[in-house]
């Protein structure tokens, strides 16, 4: 997996991309299907303090738009899918992640910083729930818990980005979460697999930035 992890970092940023930078946390061993990476243009943002929060499923970055001077936290993140009979690993891993989340947004608040959220939270909004009238389980509720209790709304949450196969049934499960302080600022492109790109207050010029959960 080291290997193959450098090669894709190679391809992502030589030639047309020489100038963009690949933060990425490889899935643990026992976390099959799991991996996150940020895929940025260093000409448009500035990322610093980046950090693994939970190895595979979790990172944290400062990130400051060159084009304005915006600044806020990002987090990106590959939330475990919770299983019908999930093992223990995968319950503990699931709450460390969602634990480790509450600690990101607790500490943007703490410093009074803006926070985007992006990636594969495994859950729907209250709004997407309500307008393909469908009953919603508990990472539906845990998503509407978080965001609200944190003041963060979702860009795209009416975007249908994952099919349970051919005729299979439609989530909006991925996500870019956003404090008040970018709602406003911020146009954000959701994709299935948790690909997004989100584009700053200066949409042509900071545009640029991209996650991937994998």
């Amino acid at each position: 997996h080291e290997g193959l992890d450098e090669q894709l970092k190679q391809l992502m940023t030589t030639g047309e991309h020489a100038r963009w930078q690949v933060l990425s946390s490889p899935a643990a061993e026992d976390d099959s299907g799991a991996g996150v990476l940020v895929w940025y243009n260093t000409e448009t943002v500035e990322i610093t303090a980046a950090e693994e929060l939970v190895p595979g499923r979790l990172q944290r970055m400062q990130v400051r738009v060159r084009a304005d001077g915006t600044e806020f936290d990002l987090a990106n993140t590959y939330v475990p899918t919770r299983t019908v009979t999930p093992t223990g690993a995968q319950l503990a891993r699931l709450e460390e992640t969602r634990e480790q989340l509450q600690q990101v947004a607790d500490k943007a608040d703490q410093a009074a910083r803006d926070l985007l959220i992006g990636g594969d939270l495994q859950g729907q909004t209250a709004r997407a729930l309500e307008a393909w009238k469908l009953v919603g389980n508990e990472n539906d509720a845990w998503l509407e818990c978080f965001s609200t209790g944190n003041c963060l709304t979702s860009v795209g949450d009416l975007d249908k980005t994952f099919s349970a196969g051919a005729g299979g049934a439609q989530t909006a499960i991925d996500h870019w979460l956003v404090s008040v302080g970018l709602a406003a600022r911020a146009d954000a492109q959701v994709g299935a697999g948790a690909d997004g790109l989100i584009d700053g207050a200066e949409a042509e010029e900071a545009k640029g930035e991209r996650h991937h959960n994998s």
